[in-house]
């Protein structure tokens, strides 16, 4: 009888070992799971906030390159017009635009 109680007992013992050992599997698994989602999340805001920094260092650089473009070219126009040919410039300009307006 005491060797039925004591096979009975080793048999549960190993029972809730196996259980322990899979619950604790399964906690391990979700953890990483839940881990690797939050790094995920982590990882696309990160990609998003660089995304946008670099589109701001971009539109920052075009509008920097477009106002020494206009600087260069005021001055270049500055030194090789006279009035007269500045006035003819800027009319061409405005008919031009208007053309585009009514396209």
């Amino acid at each position: 009888e005491i060797k039925k109680q004591l096979g009975a007992a080793g048999k549960e013992g190993q029972e809730r070992i196996a259980r322990a050992t899979q619950i604790g599997e399964e906690i391990k698994q979700k953890a990483q799971a839940e881990t690797k989602q939050e790094a995920e999340v982590l990882i696309n805001r990160a990609r998003a906030e660089i995304q946008r920094e670099r589109d701001e260092a971009i539109g920052e650089l075009r509008k920097e390159f477009a106002d020494l473009t206009i600087m260069a070219a005021e001055k270049v126009i500055d030194r090789s017009l006279d009035k007269e040919a500045h006035r003819q410039l800027i009319d061409k300009v405005l008919e031009e635009s208007s053309a585009l307006k009514k396209d």
